[in-house]
């Protein structure tokens, strides 16, 4: 049975949403974690404006503008979650090499060390994979729910993982103040996030109550808007991750970024043409080779907003500047 509940109201969570995260504060995490390649400034849309970021320097095609290490990540639990090590999110060939946890039988990693990564109650950035991922609490919860497991969205074990979280980082300061729930977001999706919330709590060891239903949400909105899919080296889905300064990045059809391979948690961002210092850099949330419908359609169900890029496939007289999110 669900929990149905009404935590506070879409306005309180707007208004704590920042949590007096100022801008200078923000421009200096941006610039702690992009080692000073972008700045954060202010993006305008026609009547709308948000954050976004910006070269601090020309850039060649090809060139490397920043990489960013997950803030927190998790196994994707589609496809081919069971062969993944839920550590550094490689794929092992044999099944059978993988070390499963002994409490919930859920978890697994490829070695002993990604094993002791993934459990150790480590702070953010102390390590290579900075979040303690498989804490006891998890995986209690894990074991309680036997096979629903697989059916477990990606945003709940991420959520459960940021709200375990209490560190001052500089990429914990850029993922607290990450858009999450707006006056615009669908009433169908704020409940569909609702109902999720009692799973990411028990996920991380939180009693459920209104206020904690309430950050859950803001959590879940949060990640639903900003969470990237992991590729492996053959482009195949292996987990999602939350990478708070890349979340930054506006998106537009035309792009001047692209994502290239990295270690696995670790997202490179190369420019895909010349960018010019102060030029604003742009991302595509999804395939740009996609067809117009499709990606307008994805854009709606899974960011919650309508592409309105600049781009000439989409350009129409009542929108002609980058999206904003």
């Amino acid at each position: 049975m669900v929990t149905k509940y009404y935590p506070r109201s879409v306005e309180e969570c707007i208004a704590e949403q920042y949590n007096g995260c100022s801008m200078e504060a923000e421009a200096a995490a941006i610039a702690s974690v992009t080692g000073g390649r972008a700045r954060v400034g202010l993006s305008m849309a026609g009547e709308s404006s948000g954050r976004g970021l910006f070269a601090t320097c020309a850039v060649a095609a090809g060139e490397l503008v920043f990489s960013e290490p997950a803030f927190v990540a998790s196994p994707a639990p589609f496809g081919c979650w069971e062969c993944v090590c839920h550590t550094c999110l490689r794929r092992e060939q044999d099944e059978e090499n993988l070390l499963r946890c002994e409490g919930c039988r859920w978890a697994h990693w490829c070695s002993d060390a990604c094993r002791q990564a993934g459990t150790a109650q480590a702070a953010h950035g102390s390590t290579r994979h900075s979040t303690a991922a498989h804490c006891p609490a998890e995986c209690a919860a894990m074991a309680a729910m036997r096979y629903r497991q697989l059916d477990l969205p990606p945003s709940v074990l991420l959520a459960a993982r940021l709200l375990r979280g209490s560190e001052s980082s500089p990429q914990a300061v850029l993922a607290a103040t990450l858009v999450g729930p707006s006056a615009d977001t669908p009433e169908k999706a704020l409940q569909e996030l609702r109902d999720l919330a009692p799973t990411a709590l028990a996920l991380a060891g939180r009693a459920a109550t209104d206020e904690t239903q309430g950050s859950a949400l803001t959590t879940l909105c949060q990640l639903r808007r900003n969470e990237f899919r992991v590729l492996d080296d053959r482009q195949v889905v292996v987990g999602c991750a939350l990478y708070p300064a890349a979340a930054r990045l506006n998106h537009s059809c035309a792009p001047n970024l692209m994502a290239c391979s990295g270690d696995g948690w670790l997202l490179n961002l190369e420019a895909q043409r010349p960018i010019a210092a102060g030029e604003e850099l742009l991302f595509s949330y999804v395939d740009a080779q996609r067809a117009r419908g499709e990606r307008a359609a994805t854009l709606r169900e899974q960011y919650l907003f309508s592409c309105g890029c600049s781009c000439e496939d989409c350009a129409t007289e009542q929108n002609t500047a980058p999206c904003i999110e």
